[in-house]
């Protein structure tokens, strides 16, 4: 609590801002609705910046982080402190998807049309090695299958209470009330297990492309989420891929998760890229870079 109280007393005296914004996603076929934080003093610099997906969970929309996750305080005050670099963080409103192309196809509008938006949009650096993602809950779930599936386009990852149920969600869980892991109106534990992240292990270990991931969950969380991020921990370390895992005291809410985005995106921002000015323009200005 005392480090949020800190971090909103700095923001105050540098704030970036957050806009709304649509564009046609042709891989949907409609308009498609994002949020983005811009660092202060991106309309003036010519810096490209590392760019963070940030993703909402479930019954939520791309205000979710920006309202409940107070995104933008936190990370303003983060960037004046040198704490992380100044950056871009991306939130996209996936519906009921749980990221998946399932109904809609989410993952690919994600992979193929946002990340090619973003880039064609905002002064980012497009690579893997200025580009992490992350996510709460279902996002939390959307984040590691994007990890799994495309090694090659994340340099980092941070799963806040993910919903990583192994074998099946439990009965409180909102995954079980999805359309995406429905059959006949009834939840289909194959269908969970065909799109969980077990099925997508094997395929990732061949890629020899490892992930670092910041793993994080409530100790009293509802839906026993600890011990599924604990599992997953151990997988990853099983196989030597680095990880970081956080089991504090907590319930699966933005009590929590405003608590851990501090140590989250200081987790995924020291492995990507800090920002860059195009070839031939010079040293960064340190007032960009303070502190780092």
């Amino acid at each position: 609590m005392a480090l949020l109280i800190l971090l909103s007393l700095v923001a105050a005296a540098r704030a970036g801002s957050v806009v709304t914004e649509r564009f046609t996603s042709a891989t949907l076929g409609r308009e498609w609705a994002y949020n983005v934080y811009l660092p202060t003093g991106y309309e003036t610099s010519r810096l490209s910046y590392p760019v963070l997906y940030l993703l909402h969970g479930a019954n939520q929309d791309e205000q979710e982080w920006v309202t409940q996750g107070q995104v933008g305080r936190i990370a303003d005050a983060m960037i004046a402190t040198g704490r992380i670099p100044p950056c871009l963080i991306v939130m996209p409103y996936a519906r009921g998807s749980w990221y998946l192309d399932r109904g809609e196809r989410v993952e690919t509008a994600l992979v193929e049309d946002l990340l090619t938006r973003i880039a064609a949009r905002f002064r980012t650096i497009a690579a893997r090695e200025g580009r992490a993602i992350a996510g709460e809950s279902m996002g939390g779930y959307g984040a590691l299958r994007f990890v799994l599936k495309y090694p090659d386009r994340f340099a980092a990852a941070a799963l806040l209470s993910p919903a990583i149920y192994v074998p099946e969600p439990p009965l409180q869980s909102a995954s079980r009330k999805a359309a995406v892991f429905q059959r006949a109106g009834a939840f289909d534990p194959t269908l969970w297990q065909n799109f969980n992240y077990p099925s997508l292990i094997t395929t990732y270990a061949a890629r020899n492309l490892s992930v670092p991931l910041f793993i994080a969950a409530g100790a009293e969380d509802e839906l026993h989420i600890a011990r599924h991020a604990a599992t997953l921990f151990r997988l990853w370390r099983e196989h030597d891929w680095p990880a970081s895992l956080h089991i504090l005291p907590g319930h699966h809410d933005f009590v929590l998760w405003r608590e851990l985005l501090p140590q989250a995106l200081d987790f995924v921002f020291q492995r990507l890229s800090r920002p860059v000015l195009p070839a031939g323009d010079g040293p960064v200005p340190t007032q960009h870079m303070a502190g780092r």
